[in-house]
């Protein structure tokens, strides 16, 4: 086995370059002896050789512009002057076998024997290249082995090279394409070269991107957990705090927007925050609030009465109106009154001193509306589709917190099945309308 890959391919390209050099080499030796042996198949008619018994000093012969012919006694001696010498030993090879040929100079000579004695008992033909006839099927035979030389070293190269690598890079990059995720399957290649290498590494890189996944995974998993632990533990001073608060502001002097009526509101933000975040946390974590059911009468008629407190501290009045029976609803209970919580919250910060905020609650016998308005200041309207697509991967779209309060109403809403719409209301406010099944 090879361990490189230009190791491969330079072995690949040599063997076709010496099969290329052999066929070059056979197709020439062809041509050459299809060109040359020509000669050995001109006829030589009877006429001619009674004319050179007849006059045998005077005959020769010029014939397909490059054959000379004269004759010759068993001795090889011509009695023409003109006649070029025999080499020695053809007239006996021709005698005894009927023919001889070899080369003569540049000449290609065939010595025959017509007869038994006289002076043309021996005729030599001299064969003079390039001849009519002959070099075009020599040169067709040699192009064609050319050409077919092309065609083997190119199937040798595709078949032993190309179509191997090509395959092989096929089936990387198929797998390159999965590396971390659960479809990934580490390619097969047993020639032990680079790209045996390089699947080597994709395989590692695959192991190491899923453990590193999954102990981030443990991680994040373990850190949310921790949150929700932290929240969950701050609720409970929290609620006392705010309660002393409230207490202490109602009996303090002053009106509104005084210290105690701004610490109020601070606690409230602070607590809703923790809140927040603790269900945020499970959110993350997987909680699915379409397993249960939540009375939206009750969760309201809580609101109302949480925040027309708060209200007072920030001269805003909320009214709530609600139904006389209970409105079902698909959601957990917490989840529920966190998410119409954050809703209700915003409308009191965001609503102006002397403002209001109503809290319509409506139903019939099969779908729920609730709706909270202000006559804040409202958005612009360039960012009702925003608000309405805020997810966990958005950013803050109100500042100070209440973002994540909205991203976690829209989420609820999501996975209970509702359907939050965000519209302005005139001549100011933002008016928020949650609809969704109502429950038997």
């Amino acid at each position: 086995m090879f361990r490189a890959m230009p190791t491969r391919i330079l072995l690949g390209a040599l063997v076709s370059a010496v099969v290329a050099v052999i066929l070059v080499i056979m197709s020439a030796w062809v041509a050459v002896e299809t060109y040359l042996s020509a000669a050995d198949g001109i006829a030589l008619p009877a006429e001619s050789v009674q004319a050179c018994h007849a006059d045998p000093a005077g005959w020769s012969e010029h014939t397909l512009g490059a054959v000379f012919a004269y004759g010759y006694d068993r001795q090889g001696t011509s009695l023409n002057p003109q006649a070029f010498p025999l080499p020695e030993g053809a007239a006996a090879v021709a005698l005894a076998k009927g023919t001889w040929t070899g080369d003569q100079g540049d000449a290609r000579l065939t010595v025959r024997r017509t007869g038994d004695g006289g002076p043309c008992a021996l005729i030599a033909l001299s064969f003079h290249p390039p001849m009519e006839g002959v070099v075009a099927p020599a040169m067709l035979t040699l192009l064609a082995g050319i050409a077919i030389t092309g065609i083997v070293v190119l199937v040798l190269q595709l078949v032993f090279t190309v179509r191997p690598l090509t395959r092989r890079i096929a089936r990387l990059r198929v797998s390159a394409a999965d590396v971390g995720t659960d479809a990934f399957a580490p390619p097969v290649d047993r020639v032990r070269d680079d790209l045996h290498a390089i699947a080597d590494v994709l395989e590692r890189s695959h192991a190491r991107i899923v453990a590193d996944r999954e102990a981030l995974q443990h991680r994040n998993e373990a850190l949310e957990r921790h949150l929700a632990e932290i929240a969950h533990d701050l609720r409970t001073p929290l609620a006392s705090l705010q309660l002393a608060v409230g207490e202490a502001a109602a009996s303090s002097p002053g009106g509104v927007g005084t210290p105690m009526d701004r610490a109020v509101s601070d606690v409230a933000y602070v607590s809703q925050l923790v809140d927040n975040l603790h269900q945020a946390t499970r959110l993350r974590l997987g909680l699915s609030p379409a397993e249960s059911d939540c009375d939206l009468h009750d969760i309201v008629e809580r609101l109302g009465s949480r925040f027309a407190a708060l209200g007072r501290q920030r001269d805003v009045s909320v009214d709530v109106s609600v139904p006389d029976d209970p409105v079902k609803a698909r959601g957990l209970p917490d989840l529920a009154e966190r998410a119409l919580s954050n809703l209700v919250h915003n409308a009191v910060l965001h609503a102006p001193s002397g403002g209001h905020v109503a809290v319509l609650l409506d139903a019939d016998d099969t779908t729920f509306e609730l709706t909270v308005a202000d006559d804040g200041p409202g958005v612009p309207e360039a960012q009702l589709a925003s608000l309405q697509r805020a997810t966990f991967l958005e950013g803050n779209v109100r500042p100070r917190g209440t973002g994540l309060g909205l991203v976690i109403t829209n989420e609820v809403a999501r996975r209970s099945g509702w359907v939050v719409e965000f519209a302005l209301q005139e001549p100011t406010g933002l008016r928020v309308t949650v609809r969704g099944e109502r429950r038997p």
